[in-house]
């Protein structure tokens, strides 16, 4: 006897098959319609949707929960670059919810921010005041214009400059406010005397890893290190780079950068091994490179120093940040490290 399957529960199966169809094509209908429905109505009045998902508020609006609402710009005020909040104009500081007028006082200027002051060249900061730098003979405005510096041949002493006597056998140093003894000759008080033979071999091996040292400086900028000697201990304080980390903002429109942010991260040591502590002038500078839709190549670099105090021993690790921001038509959509180094500029024993 053959067992075979009735028409009728082949007819019946067929019919719930095509039910099931229906009923998970119709919940997948159900389902887009509601996603349609719930992303339409996300996006509140003044908003769009944005590039990377969800919604954003239109200029000259912030969002609040999940709406829009109008940034009340007050008085001497206008929107910011993203649109969303609001700053004061030129010559005006945010004061609460208002805008406070900078008072510039006599012989000053306006920073570069617009918001504060400082003194115009030739003028110090005193208080709420700029006091007139008082330059005595043979002195110039140093670099800040805000004090003096003695002029080359001239030294500092307390409020004027005094001219370098300078002896037989002598040079201006490099800083042009002292002097140094030519080679053969050694410095005895206030004038320089002929060294003897074992003398003047000491100092030929001394020039000699003098040049040596600044070879191998040389070398270790060139990885991202550097090292000083303080002369009078003979102790060494290097520099190191560990680590350089950029990490770049969207711009209001989210299709480019608007800036980037880099932290180079730097490791301080030294082996002096006194009761004292060794004084350190770092500086570090890094460069970026940078690229976009409107722009085929570009770079640009940063410097930022600080300085250090070291006991015996002693190690320290620090960062510098830094920021770098583009303009909204240059459309930056790639930026890289390409280099980051930190030198030592000076130590000192303290």
């Amino acid at each position: 006897m053959q067992v075979g399957v009735s028409p009728h529960a082949d007819i019946k199966g067929l019919r719930l098959s095509e039910h099931l169809g229906a009923i998970k094509t119709l919940a997948l209908v159900v389902f887009a319609l509601q996603v349609h429905l719930t992303f339409a109505q996300a996006v509140p009045e003044n908003a769009r949707s944005s590039p990377l998902g969800g919604w954003m508020c239109v200029r000259g609006y912030y969002k609040s929960g999940e709406r829009c609402l109008k940034v009340q710009i007050p008085e001497n005020g206008m929107l910011d670059y993203t649109g969303n909040s609001w700053t004061c104009v030129r010559g005006y500081r945010k004061a609460g919810d208002g805008c406070a007028k900078v008072t510039v006082p006599e012989n000053a200027v306006l920073d570069y921010t617009g918001a504060n002051w400082i003194c115009a060249r030739g003028y110090r900061r005193a208080g709420d005041g700029c006091a007139r730098v008082i330059v005595p003979e043979n002195a110039t405005l140093d670099y800040t214009g805000a004090n003096w510096t003695c002029v080359k041949g001239y030294r500092r002493s307390g409020d004027s400059c005094t001219k370098l006597v300078i002896p037989q056998n002598a040079n201006l140093d490099f800083t042009g406010n002292n002097w140094t003894c030519v080679s053969g000759y050694k410095r005895v008080g206030e004038e320089c005397a002929p060294m003897t033979p074992a003398e003047a071999e000491q100092q030929r091996i001394l020039e000699e890893k003098l040049r040596q040292r600044i070879a191998a400086r040389q070398q270790r900028i060139a990885k991202g290190e550097d090292c000083q000697t303080e002369f009078k201990t003979n102790a060494e304080v290097c520099i190191v780079v560990s680590r350089a980390s950029i990490d770049c903002n969207r711009s209001f429109l989210g299709s480019y950068y608007s800036d980037c942010d880099v932290t180079v991260n730097y490791d301080l040591s030294t082996n002096y091994a006194g009761g004292s502590s060794i004084h350190a002038d770092v500086e570090c500078k890094v460069e970026l490179e940078y690229s976009g839709r409107s722009l085929y190549g570009s770079s640009d670099s940063q410097r930022k120093s600080d300085t250090h105090d070291l006991f015996a021993h002693g190690s320290t690790s620090e960062r510098f940040r830094y920021n770098f921001s583009f303009s909204s038509f240059q459309e930056v959509t790639r930026a890289r490290i390409t280099s980051a180094r930190c030198e030592i500029e000076s130590v000192q024993l303290w």
